[in-house]
Parts: structure tokens; sequence; C-alpha cells
């Protein structure tokens, strides 16, 4: 044993101390080893219990304690459970005052022990109270640091599962841990009631908040009249008031947080009755830190202004300096916003009664969207979307008592229109502050001047910050509609506006970040057309603005892709299918500017694919156009088809097209990636299945096969020949591919399924089976070819399988004639290759 532990010391001095990272390396990976070893047990107590060990020996020998106990228990024999809980309740009190993580590790090992020793072997009682009884004897400065840690661990460790326990006793423990809740408690307010400074008092809090959550309030009893004197509650309260730097203020936070959601049903939101009084306490302490949070907003924008160059209002910058709130810091306000939101989120159905005692909650996460850092801003996101869920949709009235066994059942009209009323005063009562909720919110998706230099980490958390707004303008607009929210959204529009008639350069992003908040909100267009008059004034002014900058082209053609649906709609209005339907003056004046603008947003789009960054976007918006207003755009097929042609040489087409080809030297194609290659061409389909006669729609979809059907021919002209049948090889067995040839075809040809997917979008989205029979017919010969050659490459086979299907699905019933055919060749395709793709 000695020689074991001098190799054990030897490797922890090479792993910590040598210079040479090849021997750190090759100590760390012994010291792995070692500690999967039986003798691991015996050498790590022995280490552990010599006065002379040092730092770095009794910090990993502890922790190779704590591993071994969690995954390794069984290792030991029963009679020796004892001595090792005997012998780690020891050394826990041997270093209670030594390094805290050493500390920590032997918490850890005796809190494993308790997961797997069931209660009743713990000397017949909890193991909590056996820790408990053990502990408290020693001296005050040895016992506390180890009980409150021990206390504090135990509910964390409870849903650990790092220890190699079977998912029963797992169940068990937690169930008997819950029920030792209300003891723990009581030790901690024990703990409570000595000498504590700061840190140890935030240990307690800490604590309490772990078993409140793991029993889910169930520890502090069904008498809520009690539990705003509790020792721990008021101590909870009171830390709320602590300075920033005090480690008491963050435990508190946590601690309240915990006794909020204890007061209400966590799935329902429904609050306990029983814990009125303690709400009643609640509420008002945690509404008290308002100014606190106000002077640490107003200091971070302070601070935001120095960095950005932007005066700060004189009365924001003399609130953040008070005195008593010299200390606060961002984490002091991240927890402050905290406290707000999880009032906030845990009565939201009392605050969505909407009476005026509500407002302070309102009024909190106000405060918190204004604040200037977007992480803590956001806090209050999910409580807006609560609240706006149970102002459009989620409220419903109570639900009435039965009426008489003759009478009438279920709820009277009467009894509607008074719910009908009751959620329009909501409504009412909150559009205020969802109004204001906008004008906070609406300048965080602006992109800031050093953008350009993001990398690209900093670019997707932006992103993901204007997604976050944009879902909580969404929830805005459900509130207070799409007219009133466009109104607030659109003002920076006018000061932008004035600043160009006065020689001011124009602000692309702040144009980009109001078109980004409209579109947020399209979900809420009102389905009558024509309304609002705004929208269409900006869809019409779209076509003047400044598109030097790419990111606002990109923005402007994801505008015109969301809202191409309403133009149709506006066009669609003017020409019911009724003929007796009677259509107004306005509806055709709508319907006639809708229309007029058609031309000039495709127009834009189709230019908007020259630039690399916008080209996706405005691919989508050409899609758009076509799908919801293709039976208008007569006047622009002409030059759709060419762009049809010309896209071809984009995406993977540019990979076969000769090099100094004269076509592609005088109409170079977009720099499409090939994905939008495809959207064009679905936006082409559709729009000629729309726009032409049927009698012309199957000359024209022979028009758009030509150049994608010569391509995938050109592509499978250059694979290797199909193998020869071998006779050796049974007609049962796949036919087996040349060595290294069909299964890297995917590989050396990687142009070859897109291709096959050009022809498959050209199936899917011709709308006329007579036309697409013909495709297919047109496109089985290269088809049968390319299984032939590709026999044992999946990926092609799929890809291929995918557009025959898609072939005959669109031809229907006008495919009978190459039904034969095509269900002989597929037979033998899979007799050859056994792919489950023949089959389908």
């Amino acid at each position: 044993m000695a020689s074991s532990t001098q190799q054990l010391f030897a490797a922890l001095h090479a792993l910590y101390h040598h210079e040479d990272a090849g021997v750190k390396g090759q100590a760390g990976k012994w010291l792995e080893q070692w500690q999967q070893s039986v003798e691991a047990w015996s050498i790590s107590d022995a280490v552990l219990h010599d006065p002379n060990s040092g730092v770095e020996a009794q910090y990993f020998c502890s922790q190779t304690l704590r591993t071994k106990v969690q995954r390794d228990f069984e290792e030991l024999p029963e009679a020796a459970v004892p001595q090792l809980r005997d012998s780690l309740l020891a050394l826990l009190l041997k270093y209670a005052k030594s390094t805290p993580a050493t500390r920590r590790q032997l918490c850890l090992a005796l809190i494993a022990l308790t997961v797997h020793v069931p209660a009743h072997k713990w000397d017949g009682g909890e193991p909590i109270k056996w820790l408990a009884s053990r502990i408290q004897g020693q001296p005050a400065d040895l016992a506390l640091p180890c009980l409150l840690e021990l206390l504090t661990l135990m509910p964390q460790e409870v849903h650990n599962f790092k220890y190699a326990v079977r998912p029963e006793r797992r169940r068990q423990h937690a169930i008997e841990l819950t029920s030792a809740t209300a003891h723990a408690i009581d030790m901690l307010t024990t703990c409570l009631s000595q000498p504590l400074d700061a840190r140890t008092r935030a240990g307690v809090l800490e604590a309490f908040g772990g078993w409140l959550r793991l029993s889910e309030g169930a520890a502090l009893g069904p008498d809520g009249s009690r539990l705003p004197s509790h020792p721990l509650v008021v101590s909870a309260l009171q830390g709320l008031q602590a300075r920033g730097n005090d480690p008491t203020f963050h435990a508190s936070v946590e601690a309240v947080c915990e006794l909020v959601w204890c007061t209400v049903d966590p799935q329902t939101n429904q609050i306990d009755g029983n814990m009125m009084p303690l709400i009643q306490v609640l509420v008002p302490s945690v509404m008290q830190l308002r100014p606190r949070f106000a002077a640490a907003s107003a200091q971070a924008a302070e601070e935001e202004g120095a960095e950005t160059g932007v005066r700060v209002n004189n009365n924001l910058a003399a609130a953040s300096r008070l005195p008593e709130y010299a200390e606060d810091d961002e984490d002091t306000a991240k927890g402050i916003a905290r406290l707000f939101a999880e009032v906030g989120e845990a009565y939201i159905n009392l605050i969505a009664t909407a009476v005026q005692e509500v407002q302070a909650p309102v009024e909190a996460m106000l405060d918190v969207a204004g604040y200037p850092e977007h992480s803590i801003a956001s806090i209050c996101f999910i409580f807006w979307h609560k609240l706006s869920k149970h102002l459009s949709q989620g409220w419903s009235q109570s639900p009435e008592p039965p009426g008489p066994p003759n009478g009438p059942s279920g709820p009277s009209d009467s009894q509607g229109d008074v719910a009908a009323g009751e959620r329009r005063r909501r409504r009412e009562f909150f559009a205020p502050a969802f109004q204001r909720l906008v004008t906070l919110i609406r300048h965080r998706v602006k992109y800031p001047p050093h953008a350009g230099s993001w990398d690209k980490e900093t670019a997707s958390d932006f992103k993901r910050q204007r997604y976050e707004v944009a879902d909580t303008l969404e929830d805005s607009a459900a509130v207070i509609g799409f007219e009133q929210c466009m109104s607030l959204l659109v003002g920076p529009l006018a000061e932008l506006s004035s600043a160009v008639a006065q020689g001011q350069p124009f602000d692309w992003a702040a144009a980009e970040a109001v078109l980004f908040c409209v579109r947020a909100i399209q979900p809420h267009v009102p389905d009558i057309p024509g309304d609002p008059p705004q929208l269409m004034q900006l869809l019409a002014a779209l076509p003047a603005l400044p598109r030097q900058a790419p990111l606002l082209q990109a923005c402007i053609c994801y505008t015109i892709a969301r809202y191409a649906g309403w133009l149709g709609t506006n066009i669609i209005a003017a020409s019911p299918r009724d003929p007796t339907t009677r259509v107004s003056e306005s509806d055709r004046a709508t319907a006639s500017a809708s229309a007029a603008l058609l031309p000039q947003l495709m127009q834009l789009a189709v230019e908007a694919l020259e630039v690399a960054e916008a080209s996706g976007a405005a691919a989508s918006a050409i899609l758009d156009i076509c799908a919801y207003c293709g039976r208008h755009l007569q006047s622009c097929m002409e030059p759709l088809v060419a762009l049809y042609h010309r896209v071809q040489r984009g995406g993977v087409g540019a990979h076969m097209t000769p090099a100094g080809d004269p076509l592609v030297q005088q109409q170079p194609p977009p720099p499409l990636a090939e994905d939008d290659v495809q959207l064009i061409m679905q936006a082409v389909c559709i729009a000629t299945c729309k726009c032409l006669p049927s009698a012309q729609i199957p000359q024209a979809a022979a028009t758009l096969l030509e150049p994608v059907l010569a391509a995938a021919q050109a592509a499978t002209a250059q694979l290797p020949p199909a193998p020869s049948p071998n006779p050796a090889i049974p007609s049962t067995s796949p036919a087996q591919p040349a060595a290294g040839g069909a299964h890297s075809l995917h590989a050396t040809h990687p142009y070859l399924a897109p291709l096959v997917d050009r022809l498959a979008c050209l199936f899917a989205y011709v709308d006329q089976r007579e036309a697409v029979a013909r495709m297919l017919a047109a496109s089985w010969q290269m088809l049968n070819e390319l299984f032939k050659r590709c026999a044992g490459d999946a990926r092609i086979i799929e890809r291929g399988c995918r557009c025959l299907r898609l072939g005959v699905k669109g031809a229907a019933r006008a495919a009978d004639p190459l039904l034969p055919s095509l269900l002989e060749m597929l037979a033998l395709h899979f007799k050859a290759t056994r792919h489950s793709a023949f089959l389908y």
C-alpha cells in the first residue's frame, strides 16, 4: 500500500508541477485509471486521514471517494458501509475549516451514500436526522459549515443521474428526501438563529430555496397565515434590501422566487387561497425594488451613452448616482428583473383580470423591457407572451352552475355577450401597456454601426435577439391590433424622412429595423381589403428606398414575401366568384392599386437576386408573389421565363456550363444557391399554370423542361457505364457494383442529385396532369439510365425514385399509358439493387 501511495503522490506532483505537457498527460491518464481500481477506496481514505498529506492530495482523494461512492458503490461489501459512513463524517468534520473544494467533495460523497443506502438503514432514522445528530454535537465553528453545505447540496443532487443506482431506488430516494423537508427547514431555522456573517446567511437562504424547490412548497405547511412571520421568510425578504455586492441579496432572490411559486399551482397558475397572506407580503416587498431597478437602468443607460456618444437624460443620470444604489451592478439588476418576472408569470391569472391593483406588476415589467441590456430586458418577454395569450385567446368566463332540469343548458346569448364585453374591457385596460412595450423594444432590432465587424457568434446572438423581439411584437399586435401596432412601428420612418430632408445621410439600418418589425406582426394583418391604408403606402414606398445596403435589400424582399398574400387578397376581393356580389368602389381602387404594384415589387425582387446577401430573400419574394398573385402577372411572364432559363446556369448548373460559354459571359447567372434556384423554378411553374390557358400549359411545360432535362442527361452521360450482369451472381441477389465505382458516385458527381431534384421540382409544381405526363414520358429514358448506372449509390437512387414518384403523382390518371413499362422496369431495378425506394 505504501508503494501505491508513493506512486499516487508522484503522479499528482507530475500532474500539477511538471513542465512537460506530455508528462502531465501521462500522469492524468494514470490517475484516471487508478481512480477506477479497488485499492483507491483504502488509499484515498488513508491519505485524507494522514495529517501530513498536502492540499493537492487531499482534494484529489476526496474527489476519488466521491466518485467511487457515486459509481462504484457495489464494490464495497455490505459490512464496510457503516465504516465508510463514519469515516466520511469524520473526514468532513476534520476538513470543515480546510479548503472549501475538499469539504464539498466530502459532502457530495456523504450525499451519494444517502442515495445508495435506504433510509431505514441509517440507524432506523432519516439520513438527515442521523447526520444532524452527529454534527450538531460538534463545536459551532465546525458543525455549521458542514451542516449548511450538506443541506444546500442535498436538494440539488436529488436529480443527479451520475449515481449508479436503479431507477426504483432513485425514485425512492427522492421520496425519502422530500419527506424530510420539514426537518431540513427546522434545521435551517436553527442555523439562522445563530450569529451569522453575510456569506453564511446567504448559504442558509440558498439552502432554503433548494428545499422549497424540491418540495414544491409543501415544506411550508398548509397554513399560510403563519408564513409571513416565519424566520426564513422574513430573512429572505429582508435580504432583498441588501446591497448589490452582498451575497445575501442574490440568495434572497432565489428564495423569494421559490416562495412565489409555492403560492400557486405551477401547472395552472391557480392561486392557493391558503397562501394569500404570504402573497400579500411577497408582492409589495418585490415591488419596493422598482426605484432601485430604475436607478440601475439609468446607470446602464448612462454607461451605454458614454460608449456610443449619446447624451442621457439628466434625471436618469442623477438617479443612477444615488448613494444607496451605488454598489448595484448588472447582476443586481438581473436579480430584480427576475423577481419582477417571476411575480408576473406566477400571478398571470390574477393580473389578467385587469383590475387597478395589478398596475404595479405590469409597470415593473415595462421597467424591465426598457432596460438597455437585452439579456435583462428579455427576461420579461415570457410574461408579455402569457398575458397576450390570456387576452387574445386564453380567457374564458367561469362556468355557470347547471340550470333547472327542464330549462336550457349551456351559456345563453347574454352570457356570451358578457364574456365578449369582459374580454374587450381587459384588452382596453392593457392596451396602453402593450403600446408602451412596442415603443420600448422596437429599437432593439436595429443593426449598430459596428455590425460589420462582428464575429459569427456575435452575429448569431444578435439574430436571436431580433427574433425574440419579433415574437414579443407579434404578441403585442394580438392585443392592440395590427393597425395600431404598425403606427407605432413606422414612427421612426417619419424621423428618418425628416433627417434626409435636412441633408443627413440615409440611415439604412433604421429603415431595415422598421421593415423587420412590420414583418413580425404580419400574422395579425386584417382580412379586410386595403386595411390598413398605411400598409399599402409602406409597400408602395419600397421601390423608392435606397438599396445600397444588402441587409436592407434582403429585408425589403422578406417584407414583400410576407405581405404578398395580403396583396393577393386585395385583388381577389374585387373579383368575387359570385357575380351577384356587390364590390365597393374602395375595394376596386384597392385591387387596382395592388395589381399595379405587383410588377414593381417583382422587378425589385429580381434585381435583388444579383446581391449575394439578398438573393435568398429575393427568391422567396418571387415565389410568394407568384403563389398568391400569379393570376395577375401576365405582364411579368416573359421576364420570368427569361429569368428561369438564366438561373439554370446558377447553383449546381454553374459547374455544368462549359468554360468560356458566350451566353454566360453576356448574361451571367445571379449568385444563387441551389435551393434558391429551385425556388425560382417553383415560382415560374406556379405563375405559368395560373396565367396561361389550359391548352397552352403543356407546351409551356415542355419549354421549361428542356434545359433541366438536357443538364440531367449531360450529367448522367458522365457517369461510368452500367456494370455488366455477372452470371455467377444469382438473380435473387442485388447486382454488385464495380470496385470503387457506384458507391462513391455521389462524391465524384455531386451535381447529379440536385439536377434530378430540379426535375422533381417541375413534376411537383406544374399543376396540370397532361403536362406532367408528357414531361414524365420525356424524362423516363434518362431516369431509367440513371437507375442502371447508379445501382449501388443509395443517395442518388432515392433522389431518382422521389422524382419518379412526384411525376406519377402529378400526372395521376394521365400516366396510365406509361405504367406498364414503368412497373416492369422498376421491378427489374429492385431485383438488381434491393433498394426499398423502388417499392414506394
